[in-house]
């Protein structure tokens, strides 16, 4: 028995087509690309959870919108593409758009009434947007080191960034972002000073190098109240401990009668020669007593020393000056002091991390340190600092000898190792940064490309760009970043 099927009618079939088929304004709408410029009602967007900027001038910025109009659309991405991208940072977002770049801009056409905005489209710049905003941030309003120096740390700490994940957004080397957030660790009285511009950042840098919070605030202020150059100062502390009162007038008299300028660096001139230790001064792991017990040892032979040379004619001096008055001839001192600042940082924050180094690379340090000449002391005193900012130390022992000894009989095998290596790469560092040096060597160019390979060190000069690259180290270029 054959089955028979009713068919719809037509009418009916129609009727299901027409429900089911979608507007023509459905299937021919165009999905947004990337850098496509739209309109975008301000209601759907939200600002960016990563930018902390500081809302300021709002008014006038809306009164200028009032009369021109926004001449520069905002940044827009996608609130699910950034979700894919900021999982974490994307919590209690629920409109459509998120800012990149732009929420100054966005705030002042609220303000200003205006119920749309241009904004261009960029979902390529999702995961890479907490990087741009700091960038724009820091470098937008030219902030004071302490606020550059603020707004760095706070980005770093709250999105987890190291010292050369934040160098690598902000384009600039890593011993540069050391320079900057160690402003930070400076009391707030000389925050303040660097704050207002009336202490150079170069300047507070030199201060941080004193043994405490009392030596640096004594420094800064006899450069404020006494007008002393932060050189003299800085040696005045070291000299006289932290004291409030500034240097007596027989002290200024004594400067003047040997032909230097209080508080002046650009006239100093010294009686030892390069590499000969002042028996009269204290070093800077050493007291001031045990400084005088070694000019007491040195007594009895410097008198019979005497006897035995002539007399030195009346009215005759032998000034012999510096290293660093003699090397003041040298055109690219200034470029050599900065490079050498620069590497400083750089190796002190390398020894912070816990992989400093490859076996390769602590090896080269040790066979330069021990096959070119260097100064055993000076470097254990460098490498006993650059420990103690990296706070590797170990022990909190502050004379420098006494520290190694103390790691030496410690039989931690890891902390000899890092200070073993640290000992070795300021005997390098020494060795590179002496401007009596007039050119680097091969030993030189292998410590920098250690450095630019293990500490992530940026060359910045002329001079030491055209020292590498005579030994044929190459040197990365910066490469500039885009902020639209």
């Amino acid at each position: 028995m054959a089955l028979s099927v009713q068919k719809p009618s037509a009418k009916a079939a129609k009727a299901q087509r027409k429900e089911t088929a979608k507007p023509k304004s459905e299937l021919y709408r165009r999905v947004h690309q990337n850098n496509d410029v739209i309109e975008v009602d301000v209601d759907d967007i939200e600002p960016n959870p990563f930018n902390d900027r500081e809302m300021v001038d709002l008014e006038e910025l809306a009164e200028s919108i009032s009369e021109v109009g926004l001449l520069n659309p905002v940044t827009l991405i996608r609130r699910t593409t950034f979700e894919e991208a900021h999982p974490n940072g994307a919590a209690g977002l629920t409109k459509t758009w998120v800012l990149g770049p732009g929420e100054h801009r966005w705030r002042a056409m609220k303000m200003a009434g205006k119920p749309t905005i241009r904004g261009i489209v960029r979902d390529d710049l999702a995961k890479k947007i907490r990087g741009i905003l700091l960038l724009e941030n820091v470098h937008r309003t030219d902030p004071s080191p302490i606020e550059k120096a603020r707004q760095v740390k706070a980005a770093m700490e709250r999105d987890g960034l190291s010292i050369r994940d934040a160098a690598k957004v902000l384009k600039i080397g890593s011993t540069s972002v050391h320079k900057l957030t160690e402003l930070l660790t400076l009391p707030e009285e000389v925050q303040e000073a660097v704050h207002s511009g009336a202490l150079l950042q170069s300047h507070a840098k030199k201060l941080h190098g004193l043994p405490d919070e009392e030596h640096v605030i004594a420094g800064w202020r006899l450069m404020s109240e006494h007008k002393m150059h932060v050189d003299a100062a800085i040696q005045h502390v070291l000299a006289n401990g932290p004291s409030p009162s500034g240097p007596s007038t027989e002290d200024q008299e004594d400067s003047t009668q040997r032909g230097q300028e209080p508080g002046n660096p650009d006239t100093e001139t010294d009686t030892q020669s390069p590499g000969e230790p002042d028996e009269g001064r204290a070093l800077p792991h050493q007291t001031r007593s045990e400084a005088g017990e070694g000019k007491e040892k040195t007594d009895a032979g410097n008198t019979a020393a005497a006897q035995t040379q002539p007399e030195p004619a009346k009215n005759k001096s032998v000034v012999r000056r510096s290293p660093k008055a003699t090397a003041k001839s040298d055109p690219n001192a200034a470029e050599r002091d900065a490079a050498s600042a620069n590497r400083d940082a750089c190796c002190w924050s390398l020894l912070e991390a816990d992989d400093y180094a490859t076996t390769e690379q602590v090896a080269g340090a040790m066979a330069r340190a021990l096959l070119v000449p260097f100064q055993q002391e000076a470097a254990r005193v460098k490498a006993h600092a650059w420990l103690r900012k990296a706070n590797r130390l170990g022990f909190n022992v502050d004379n420098a000898d006494a520290y190694h000894q103390a790691v030496l009989s410690s039989r931690d095998v890891a902390l000899i190792a890092r200070v073993t290596f640290a000992t070795a790469l300021a005997a390098s560092e020494i060795r590179a940064a002496d401007r009596r040096r007039r050119s680097w060597d091969a030993h030189d160019a292998a410590h920098v490309q250690l450095l630019m390979e293990a500490g992530g060190y940026v060359v910045e000069t002329d001079w030491e760009k055209r020292e590498l690259t005579k030994h044929d180290v190459q040197v990365p270029a910066l490469e500039p970043t885009e902020l639209n």
